[in-house]
């Protein structure tokens, strides 16, 4: 028999989670896929270079507050996984003070499989209505979080 899984404790990172007010945010249907949109809030302090790194640099350990955690737990842990009926972009854009940070998450196929079966029957049953304004706000959480550790951890490991 399977154990019920249980989530880590929250971090005591003692910064404030964004809050998703603070974000353009759009969850549509086009075509029975579910569309999710988010325009950050500015990312301050953070520039396009050091979101480039921070994806490509994910794993390993930071220190915050002379404790060491891992990067991507104090992201933010919790993350939706994909395959050919699941797309995640971001575009990052220089602006005074930061990046104008987008995201965009699309669930759903136009294959016959996806316009038969997967939109309507199995994406509900894995990302249900509900889950869509739950990314929203995990992920406006996740890149606010980026402010407060991308800028000395980037200067301090890539050198600049």
């Amino acid at each position: 028999m399977f154990g019920r899984r249980t989530l880590p404790l929250p971090l005591d990172l003692h910064w404030p989670m964004k809050a998703w007010e603070d974000a353009k945010l759009e969850l549509r249907y086009e075509r029975a896929h579910m569309i999710m949109t988010i325009e950050h809030e500015l990312v301050r302090g953070v520039t396009p270079a050091m979101l480039d790194w921070w994806f490509r640099h994910i794993g390993g350990e930071v220190e915050i507050n002379g404790r060491t955690y891992s990067r991507y737990r104090v992201w933010l842990e919790r993350h939706i996984l994909g395959s050919e009926v699941f797309s995640l972009e971001h575009w990052f854009e220089p602006a005074d003070g930061g990046t104008r940070y987008r995201s965009r998450m699309e669930l759903g196929a136009d294959t016959l499989f996806g316009r038969l079966l997967f939109n309507r029957l199995i994406r509900p049953m894995i990302f249900s209505d509900l889950m869509g304004p739950a990314w929203l706000k995990h992920n406006v959480e996740e890149v606010g979080n980026l402010e407060q550790f991308l800028p000395a951890l980037h200067a301090r490991e890539a050198g600049l």
